[in-house]
C-alpha cells in the first residue's frame, strides 16, 4: 500500500550479518530523542569504512526541539530516536514498528480507510534508530493523536504518542 507521505524506519545498523534472532538478555529499546526533524534524503551510504551505515539520509537528521506536540504542516516530518539496548551486544533480533494514525484513520491511494501500518525488521543489538513520518500531501494531513510503537513478538517495548495540531 502507499501513501502520499513518506514511512521512515531508519536504522544505523552496523550489518547484520545473522539470519537467525539471538538468547538475548535485557533486551529493550531507549528512546532519547522525540519531536520535529528535518533530514537531507538521498542514496543510502555504507560501506566498511564506515563506523555507521546511514540508510536514507545524505546527512544525519537535525533535531528540532523536543515535544509530542507537532505543527500541523505540509512537509513536517516527526519521529523518535532510539536505541536497541541488550546483551549481548552486537546480537541479533527482529523489532516490529507501528505507526498507528489518528482516528478514524487515513485513505490508502485505492480508497481503503487504514488503521496504521506496521514494518518487521531485523536488528542488530547496539543499534540506533529513528521511526518518523513525513506529511507531504494535504490530502493526508491528520490531526489528531498520532502513536508510533515497537515491539518485539508480543512484547510491546515502546510507545511515542504525538499530538498532531494546527500552528
Amino acid at each position: 500500500m502507499k501513501y502520499a507521505w513518506v514511512l521512515l524506519f531508519t536504522f544505523f545498523l552496523f550489518g547484520c550479518s545473522s539470519p537467525e534472532p539471538e538468547d538475548l538478555r535485557n533486551f529493550h529499546v531507549q528512546v532519547f530523542w522525540r519531536g520535529v526533524y528535518s533530514a537531507d534524503y538521498g542514496q543510502e551510504s555504507s560501506g566498511d569504512d564506515q563506523i555507521l551505515s546511514i540508510r536514507g539520509f545524505n546527512s544525519p537528521p537535525l533535531l528540532g526541539e523536543e515535544s509530542h506536540k507537532v505543527p500541523l504542516r505540509l512537509g513536517t516530518r516527526f519521529g523518535a530516536l532510539f536505541q536497541v539496548m541488550g546483551y549481548p551486544r552486537g546480537a541479533v533480533s527482529t523489532l516490529t514498528t507501528k505507526v498507528i494514525f489518528p482516528q478514524p484513520g487515513m485513505r490508502s491511494k485505492s480508497g481503503e480507510l487504514e488503521k496504521g501500518i506496521a514494518r518487521t525488521f531485523l536488528v542488530k543489538v547496539g543499534a540506533y534508530g529513528l521511526l518518523g513520518i513525513q506529511m507531504n500531501s494535504w490530502d493526508n494531513l491528520l490531526p489528531g493523536t498520532w502513536r508510533f510503537e515497537i515491539w518485539s513478538g508480543e512484547d510491546k517495548l515502546t510507545e511515542e504518542v504525538f499530538s498532531v495540531e494546527e500552528p
